[in-house]
């Protein structure tokens, strides 16, 4: 263990080149009034911004990691992989999974933490807890089916409970040949999450609201060519209705 403090959540964010957004995106943590004790961990994935080198310094809070070997979609999983095991040292209820182009609701942390510890009293199986509700349509809002448990997809908004994490030794593992094939499609991260999910028998719980809004299309790392086709929309962004 680095420290033996007991956290409800560590947040965990992996950036490229992004850095006026995961700047902002520090700021909505820090700035919120939480009763929860969290941990933040960065991974600065081979961003040539040297701006990125003063976040250790803006937020002292933060645990800072970097390396000079990703910024890919396909070494996206390492970096989760590399992030995670920084998690590892820590003792924590929950991994609160955050892209760096996401736009925090008010309370936030309040919100999703008081989500995860009243579901988890009604099921153990609850492992996942999706934040985001999103579309690649604009205008078709979101049918109940977004909801049924049967469906077991995640995305990079999701907490994932401690035991989860333990479960799969803290690794995305058999992603790296599925990567070479699969075009600019995905980075199979959260795909394999799903797989995990399902291989154990657990749930996704999803928030009725979205409590995260996405802000990346237009400068997307992992898929700078779809993501100017095929959008991203976030739906029943909590502070929006």
């Amino acid at each position: 263990m680095v420290d033996k403090k007991q956290y409800n959540a560590v947040i965990t964010i992996s950036s490229n080149n992004r850095y006026e957004k995961i700047n902002d995106l520090l700021n909505q943590v820090f700035t919120q009034t939480t009763k929860y004790e969290f941990l933040v961990i960065i991974l600065n994935d081979n961003s040539n911004d040297e701006r990125y080198n003063t976040l250790k310094n803006d937020y002292e809070e933060i645990v800072y990691v970097s390396n000079s070997t990703g910024g890919k979609k396909e070494t996206y999983y390492l970096a989760i992989n590399q992030l995670w095991n920084e998690l590892s040292k820590y003792d924590y209820d929950v991994n609160i999974q955050l892209d760096d182009d996401f736009i925090l609701c008010e309370n936030f942390l309040n919100i999703a933490l008081d989500g995860y510890y009243e579901m988890k009293k009604k099921s153990s199986k609850y492992m996942a807890f999706s934040l985001h509700l999103y579309s690649f349509n604009k205008f078709k809002p979101l049918g109940e089916d977004w909801f049924d448990e049967n469906k077991h997809f995640v995305d990079g908004g999701t907490m994932y409970s401690k035991e989860l994490m333990e479960k799969i030794d803290y690794k995305l593992n058999n992603i790296k040949d599925r990567v070479k094939v699969s075009g600019h499609f995905s980075s199979f991260c959260w795909i394999r999450m799903k797989e995990y999910i399902e291989e154990y028998g657990y749930k996704v719980y999803r928030f009725r609201n979205s409590l995260v809004k996405h802000n990346g299309n237009d400068d997307s790392r992992l898929h700078p060519i779809i993501r100017n086709v095929k959008k991203i929309y976030t739906k029943n962004f909590i502070d929006d209705t």
